[in-house]
C-alpha cells in the first residue's frame, strides 16, 4: 500500500508540475491580432507599392536561387546527404549576400527601396526555410514568387514605421489617415468604426505593416499588433469562453 501511495502521489507531482508549467506558459505568451484595412493612394504613392514590391519579390527570388546553388553544392560535396535535405544557412551570410546584391549593376533599382524592407524580405525567407525543416508537413519547400501573378506586397518591420525608433513609440495613424513608412505617408484609410477607434487608441502596439497591391488596382494593409486582455465591459463583441476540462477542474 506505501508503494501504491508513493507511486500515486510522485504520480499527482508530476501532472501538477505539468499544469504549472502549462499555466506560466499562457501567462508569458504574447498574443498578436491584424487590422485589415483598404488604402486609398495618390498615383505616387500608388508607383511607389509597385516599386517597392517589385523589388522585394526580386531579392526573395534571387535569394531562393542563391540558396539552392549552395544546397546543391553541399548535396553534391557530401554523397550520403540525402537530395531532399534542405541546408540551412544563417541570416549573417543572407545578409552579407543581400548586401553584394545591393552593389551590383543589374540590381541598382535596389538602392532607390528602403533597405530595411528589403531585409524584411530576406528575414521572411530564412523564416521560411525553418519553418520547413521544423514543420515540413505543415510548410512546403519555398518557392519563386511570380510576376504575372500581379500582386505586389512586402512587409515593413516596425524600426521602418514612423516613431518605431522613438522613445515615445509608433505615432503612425491620425484619424483615418496612416503613415507607413518614408514613402507612404499621410495616405487615407477605411475600416470599420471599432477598429479604426482600435488602431488610434493602441497603435503603440503595431509590430509590423504588410502593404498588398490586388491585380486589380486596389490597395490594402494588414497591420499586426500585439493583442492585450480586455474586460467584457471595454468591448462591445460578443464573447465566448472555450475551457477545457482539465484547466477547468485544476
Amino acid at each position: 500500500m506505501k508503494k501504491a501511495s508513493r507511486a500515486y502521489n510522485q504520480s499527482k507531482k508530476k501532472v501538477t508540475d505539468s499544469l504549472n508549467k502549462s499555466r506560466h506558459q499562457k501567462e508569458v505568451r504574447t498574443d498578436i491580432c491584424a487590422v485589415y484595412v483598404r488604402l486609398y493612394t495618390d498615383e505616387e504613392q500608388s508607383n511607389f507599392i509597385y516599386r517597392t514590391g517589385g523589388s522585394c519579390r526580386y531579392v526573395h527570388n534571387h535569394l531562393l536561387s542563391w540558396h539552392d546553388e549552395r544546397q546543391e553544392e553541399y548535396i553534391k560535396d557530401n554523397p550520403g546527404v540525402s537530395p531532399y535535405y534542405t541546408l540551412l544557412i544563417s541570416t549573417k551570410e543572407y545578409g552579407k549576400r543581400l548586401t553584394e546584391l545591393r552593389h551590383e549593376e543589374s540590381a541598382a533599382f535596389l538602392k532607390d527601396v528602403n533597405s530595411k524592407i528589403c531585409q524584411q524580405a530576406m528575414r521572411d525567407l530564412v523564416t521560411s526555410f525553418t519553418n520547413h525543416v521544423r514543420f515540413p508537413e505543415d510548410f512546403g519547400y519555398p518557392v519563386m514568387k511570380k510576376k504575372k501573378s500581379n500582386i505586389y506586397s512586402f512587409r515593413v518591420p516596425v524600426d521602418a514605421i514612423p516613431g518605431g525608433q522613438s522613445p515615445d513609440g509608433i505615432c503612425c495613424v491620425n484619424g483615418n489617415r496612416i503613415s507607413i513608412c518614408s514613402g507612404l505617408k499621410d495616405i487615407h484609410f477605411k475600416c470599420s468604426k471599432r477598429d479604426r477607434r482600435w488602431l488610434n487608441r493602441r497603435q503603440k502596439e503595431i509590430r509590423s505593416i504588410t502593404v498588398v497591391g490586388t491585380p486589380d488596382g486596389k490597395f490594402y494593409a494588414s497591420i499586426l499588433m500585439t493583442a492585450q486582455p480586455i474586460t467584457a465591459e471595454e468591448t462591445d463583441m460578443i464573447l465566448s469562453l472555450d475551457c477545457g476540462l482539465k484547466d477547468f477542474m485544476s
